[in-house]
């Protein structure tokens, strides 16, 4: 088993972050999209780094107000995946997080929190990518994770691939 560790969780720039993980011997990191953008480079030299590091990148994340949403703006967040599914090409980086919607202005209803959150944003890219839901406590489209087999509970189980 590869051990890995988020990168929103230590402090420091990118690289430095990057340098502990690998002398600390973990095998990947789970990249935050805020690392990213804060480091000078492309996504493509940070995929280089990590790799001449021996690490590798597990997963990017965040991807937040995916689900929950008018069909309007579920179509422009299908758009917004798949340049997400670009810089994740870039990183070398298979999997997406894509957390629960906790925007007040998500729409708190199951049949469309469910069909969303059900629709593949890897499908555009023929599934080279994945994605990967985490409900997110309080979030308007997850009230119902308390009860057994919810929404919240097939949505965080479910694997796009």
């Amino acid at each position: 088993m590869r051990r890995s560790i988020a990168t929103v969780s230590l402090s420091g720039t990118l690289e430095e972050k990057l340098r502990a993980v690998a002398a600390a011997h973990f095998g990947a990191v789970e990249l935050f999209e805020n690392d990213l953008i804060n480091f000078s480079g492309t996504p493509r030299q940070v995929g280089q780094l990590a790799r001449d590091l021996g690490l590798a990148i597990d997963l990017f994340q965040p991807f937040r107000d995916f689900e929950g949403v008018s069909d309007d703006v579920f179509r422009r967040n299908l758009d917004r995946a798949e340049r997400k599914f670009d810089v994740m090409t870039e990183l070398g980086a298979p999997m997406m997080l894509v957390c629960s919607n906790v925007s007040s202005h998500a729409i708190d209803d199951d049949r469309r929190a469910a069909a969303s959150s059900m629709s593949s944003p890897s499908e555009p890219l023929g599934g080279t990518c994945r994605s990967r839901m985490r409900p997110w406590p309080g979030a308007p489209t997850c009230a119902r994770s308390a009860t057994p087999g919810g929404l919240s509970r097939r949505r965080h189980t479910r694997t796009w691939v």
